[in-house]
């Protein structure tokens, strides 16, 4: 305060007396009703608080408001009242910041208190968003109980949840390089450790890893298989629901995650984590992140499988290197 109020122009004139004096003036009225917030809310006994978030006390908020009311309205940035209320309406059911605001967000505040449009699974805390459930519902993704032997209707029935030994040794191949990508991805340790296999007599499932590593190849855990594992159940499931096609929807990879978290949870996977999750926020949890990257990774691999053989279908036969003479009376 008294740096500001010594400030002065070129005239020796200080700024808080000149016609300029209004921005000096807001910041030694904003620091002393700094202090004596803190001086109420802090240092007495009588409240609980540890400290001042001072950020909570600037306009940043409500110009995010603002600028998420004029871009509801397109090219129009004055709305009339009858506008107003209907932003206003859709910012209560489902609000989103503004990235191009004339103010930029330091944190994830909600600016007003509406309810998600998500749901718990299972009271597990991994929210999903509603749209993820239609999907989930629409591609058959979420895993089916086992019928009970009285269900005769059923037994017939293909069990898509079943892979055979050559998918259990391949999605365990594919584990391996999975651990890579996640490794690029993932800075914590303590989860990066978690990733290898530790125990060099399991060999259930690294079986074809050790044929074919001649020192470049990586044995993931057993619960980075359980996770793929999940992840290639849903894949097949999806593929049977599109028979065989790859699915419409552009936003299959957070649904299928979502699925693959749930079971890796029933499945008590990453079992030596369990601690290190209640080392982070709740919106950061490590356990649940490392699921869902490890799931991400793995549907990455097998969509583009999936869109390099849909391509080689609608192609159809590469003649090129049969009949060279005659590639161009078959425009290829």
């Amino acid at each position: 305060m008294q740096y500001i109020s010594t400030l002065t122009d070129s005239c020796g004139t200080p700024m808080v007396k000149t016609k300029r004096k209004t921005p000096f003036l807001g910041f030694l009225v904003a620091i002393k009703s700094i202090e004596c917030l803190f001086n109420e809310l802090v240092r007495n006994t009588n409240v609980s608080m540890a400290y001042l978030l001072t950020y909570k006390l600037s306009q940043d908020h409500l110009e995010l408001f603002f600028a998420a009311i004029r871009s509801s309205g397109g090219w129009n940035n004055n709305p009339t009242a009858t506008q107003f209320m209907a932003a206003y309406k859709r910012l209560l059911l489902r609000h989103e910041d503004s990235a191009s605001g004339n103010c930029t967000a330091l944190d994830a505040t909600n600016i007003l208190h509406a309810v998600k449009d998500t749901t718990t699974i299972n009271h597990v805390n991994a929210d999903i968003d509603v749209s993820d459930i239609t999907t989930i519902r629409r591609y058959d993704l979420n895993v089916r109980l086992e019928p009970q032997q009285t269900d005769h209707d059923y037994v017939d029935a293909p069990n898509f949840n079943y892979l055979s030994s050559y998918k259990e040794a391949a999605v365990g191949y594919i584990a391996g390089y999975v651990v890579r990508m996640v490794k690029r991805s993932v800075t914590c340790e303590s989860c990066i450790d978690a990733l290898v296999e530790k125990d060099p007599n399991n060999t259930k499932f690294n079986s074809l890893v050790r044929q074919k590593n001649h020192g470049g190849l990586i044995e993931a855990s057993a619960s980075v298989y359980q996770i793929c594992q999940s992840t290639e159940q849903c894949v097949v499931r999806m593929l049977h629901s599109t028979g065989g096609n790859l699915p419409t929807s552009s936003k299959i990879v957070p649904p299928i995650s979502s699925v693959v978290l749930e079971e890796a949870v029933k499945k008590n996977a990453f079992s030596s984590l369990h601690d290190h999750m209640f080392d982070n926020s709740p919106d950061n949890n490590h356990l649940f992140r490392l699921i869902k990257c490890i799931a991400k990774c793995f549907l990455k691999i097998r969509m583009h499988h999936l869109a390099k053989e849909t391509t080689a279908k609608v192609r159809g036969e590469n003649i090129r290197k049969i009949v060279s003479k005659t590639i161009l009376f078959k425009n290829q």
